[in-house]
């Protein structure tokens, strides 16, 4: 009788701490417990070869989690309030991209030569607004032009005329094969471009005319990083359906530790830049995924020849890159 008293108060107790142990795990902006099969590391698949320390636009892929919420927050500070300190709704933080456009962008980047070299060395976001504002969406706000993002692959150049020109040249060609409305050809994207450029670049008011150049008006990306993303994508007890695609900016703590002569285009403290956080599918929403990316970061770290310092940031372009 004692023995059975004592079964039936134990399963109550047991499940009580089963219950405060899951509530305990969830971390704020990640995904659901379901979306990752938790007896596994929840990076494992993903060896240290794919990690690519060394090329630009790593540091933009694998970042720690609570680093990344801190530029992500900063970017919000500084370029999603207008010159009144009111926030500028038509300007999107964060853009999602599936899977399927992903798969498609590494195809494209592993095409060759008849030599076998690779013929792209990796892509540029471009971001963009639309030319017309949209007054009845944004009614009386500073600015009504709603914000998009553009990808073109780029090719590698051998000279650059400028010492503010990339050495990664545009392909102004569209990737085929994707629905993407974020994968378009260069006549639809370069108006939307240039317009970024006047409308949140440039204060387009009337009473001042500063340029802000430390909103990068785009970030270079290299094709291993996409390869990686693709490879990430593909581990299928992560449960991932895409990317997002998320703005950030450093502050001046990170501009002076980072800023060194192969951060080309990192001029400015508060420079704009984005983030790759992979996403898990929840009620229709594209969740971000930051328990993997601080996986991910811990086998970095775990690596003997790793230093911080091998972090590459993608290559930001604030004014002549392409």
């Amino acid at each position: 009788m004692k023995k059975l008293f004592f079964l039936l108060l134990a399963i109550p107790i047991a499940s009580y701490f089963i219950s405060c142990s899951d509530n305990g795990s969830q971390k704020k902006g990640s995904a659901k417990k379901g979306f990752i099969d938790s007896s596994n590391s929840i990076c494992d698949g993903f060896d240290n070869s794919d990690l690519c320390i060394s090329v630009g636009g790593i540091a933009n892929f694998i970042i720690p989690s609570k680093q990344a919420q801190i530029m992500i927050g900063h970017f919000d500070t500084v370029y999603r309030q207008d010159d009144e300190y009111k926030p500028i709704s038509a300007f999107d933080p964060t853009y999602w991209i599936d899977s399927a456009t992903i798969f498609k962008i590494e195809q494209f980047l592993q095409s060759k030569t008849k030599t076998g070299d690779l013929i792209y060395d990796g892509i540029r976001i471009y971001l963009a607004c639309e030319v017309n504002p949209d007054e009845n969406n944004y009614h009386n706000e500073m600015y009504q032009n709603k914000t998009t993002i553009f990808i073109f692959p780029t090719t590698k150049r051998s000279f650059p005329t400028v010492t503010s020109q990339s050495t990664h040249m545009d392909s102004l060609v569209k990737i085929p094969g994707t629905n993407s409305p974020y994968v378009q050809e260069n006549d639809n994207a370069s108006p939307k471009i240039k317009a970024f450029t006047e409308f949140y670049r440039k204060h387009n008011i009337p009473r001042s005319g500063e340029w802000k150049d430390s909103l990068s008006k785009s970030i270079w990306i290299d094709q291993c990083v996409i390869s990686s993303v693709a490879k990430l994508l593909r581990l299928k007890k992560a449960n991932l359906d895409g990317v997002n695609i998320t703005m950030a900016a450093y502050n001046d703590n990170m501009y002076y530790s980072i800023n060194k002569p192969e951060n080309l285009g990192l001029l400015y403290p508060n420079q704009s830049t984005l983030l790759i956080v992979p996403t898990n599918l929840d009620h229709g929403k594209h969740v971000p995924n930051w328990d993997i990316i601080d996986c991910l970061y811990q086998k970095l770290i775990n690596k003997k020849e790793f230093f911080p310092s091998a972090l590459n940031h993608g290559e930001l372009c604030p004014q002549l890159c392409n």
